[in-house]
C-alpha cells in the first residue's frame, strides 16, 4: 500500500511534447519529498478549465502525499499553453493542511523573470508575492486571459489565510492588491461591447487592431468563500476604466460595474483642479457607467447614457441607483 512505500524512482519519461520526465518518491518517518526534473515539461494552464486548478479549488493534486511533504521541480522550458518558461524551478513546503512556502523562479523566452513567494508571517496567515517582468506571458502561463501584452506586474500585500481550502465556508480566504504596468490589452470581447454601448466607437476597432496601451492598473480584491469582490479598480491609458463588484469563482455569476472614461489623460486632469477636483477625482470630468451582470460566459452588459453629463464622483450615485452592488457586498441572490 502507500503506507508502505519508501522511496520510488521511475525511468525517464518522454510523451508527447514532454521530454526527459524523472520523478523521485523518498519517504523519511512520516515526511515525504517529491522531487520532478525534465528537459522539456508541458502543463496545462493552471487557470484554464483545462488545468483545473483554480480559486474555486481545494485540492491541488497532491493530496496522496499525505499532510507533511515538500515538492521539488527543476525543468529547463517548462510549456504552458504556448508561453514557455525557461530555467523553471519550485520549492514547495506543506504541513498541516496548508503550504507553508513556496518559492518559484523562471524566465520568459523574452528574457524576463518571473517569480513566486509564499511565506508564513502568523500563525493564521501567509503572504504571497508575485513578481513578473512581462505581465502579458504570465496571464498566459497561468491560464487567466491572453488578451494582455507585455508590462509588468507585481501584487500588492496579498495575504491568504488559513480558511483557503474551504471553499465552503464564508471566511476571509484571500485578500490583496496588484499594480499592473505599461500593457497592452486586445481581442477582449466584453470591452468592446461596453465601448460600443457607451459610443466610444474607436475601442473596438483598436482592440481588433493594434490594442489599447494601459500606463497603470491596480485594483484590491477579497475573497470570502466563493465570492472575489474587486475593489478600487482603476485602469489608466488613451481610455480610463474604473471597476468594482462580485464574481463568484465557482458559478461564475458575475456582479460588475465602474465607469468608461474617454480621452483619459486630459479628462482626469480637471480631478486635480482645486474644488473641481473633489467631484471629479479619479472618474474624469466626462464618462459612462457600465454595468456588467449573470455569468461570464454570456453576460447581459447595460451602459447609462445619461451618467456621461454627471461629474466623476457623481457617477458613483448613478451606479448605486442602477442596484450595482457595492464594493464588499458579501454573497447574496444576484450572484450565486
Amino acid at each position: 500500500t502507500d503506507r508502505k512505500l519508501e522511496s520510488l524512482t521511475l525511468p525517464p519519461i518522454t510523451m508527447g511534447q514532454t521530454r526527459d520526465l524523472l520523478i523521485k518518491f523518498a519517504k523519511n518517518k512520516e515526511y515525504r519529498r517529491l522531487d520532478i526534473t525534465a528537459k522539456r515539461l508541458h502543463i496545462d494552464p493552471p487557470f484554464s478549465e483545462e488545468g483545473g486548478i483554480g480559486l474555486s479549488y481545494g485540492d491541488d493534486g497532491f493530496n496522496y502525499l499525505g499532510d507533511a511533504f515538500s515538492i521539488g521541480l527543476a525543468v529547463d522550458t517548462l510549456q504552458s499553453g504556448l508561453e514557455l518558461l525557461g530555467d523553471a524551478s519550485v520549492q514547495a513546503q506543506h504541513r498541516n493542511g496548508h503550504y507553508e512556502e513556496i518559492t518559484s523562479h523562471g524566465r520568459f523566452h523574452s528574457g524576463a523573470q518571473m517569480s513566486i513567494n509564499l511565506t508564513r508571517i502568523s500563525p493564521d496567515e501567509r503572504q504571497l508575492f508575485v513578481q513578473s517582468e512581462n505581465a502579458g506571458s504570465f496571464f498566459r502561463l497561468t491560464g487567466l486571459t491572453s488578451s494582455v501584452d507585455g508590462g509588468a506586474l507585481v501584487t500588492d500585500n496579498v495575504i491568504i489565510h488559513n480558511s483557503f481550502p474551504n471553499r465552503a465556508s464564508n471566511n476571509l480566504r484571500m485578500s490583496g492588491g496588484m499594480n499592473i504596468y505599461n500593457i497592452n490589452v486586445h481581442d477582449l470581447p466584453l470591452l468592446a461591447r461596453t465601448a460600443s454601448l457607451a459610443a466610444l466607437s474607436g475601442v473596438p476597432a483598436a482592440l481588433r487592431g493594434d490594442g489599447i496601451p494601459f500606463r497603470k492598473g491596480s485594483f484590491s480584491f477579497r475573497l470570502v468563500g466563493d465570492i472575489l469582490t474587486i475593489e478600487n479598480g482603476l485602469f489608466k491609458g488613451s481610455i480610463g476604466i474604473t471597476t468594482r463588484g462580485d464574481y463568484n469563482v465557482e458559478s461564475q455569476a458575475m456582479n460588475i460595474g465602474g465607469s468608461l472614461i474617454p480621452f483619459y489623460r486630459i479628462n482626469s486632469a480637471f480631478g486635480k483642479v482645486p474644488l473641481l477636483g473633489r467631484l471629479v477625482g479619479d472618474n474624469g470630468l466626462v464618462g459612462f457607467s457600465y454595468q456588467i451582470t449573470g455569468n461570464a460566459r454570456d453576460p447581459d452588459v447595460n451602459v447609462n447614457p445619461l451618467s456621461g453629463l454627471a461629474l466623476g464622483r457623481l457617477r458613483e450615485v448613478i451606479d448605486n441607483d442602477a442596484d450595482l452592488l457595492p464594493s464588499g457586498t458579501p454573497s447574496g441572490t444576484p450572484i450565486n
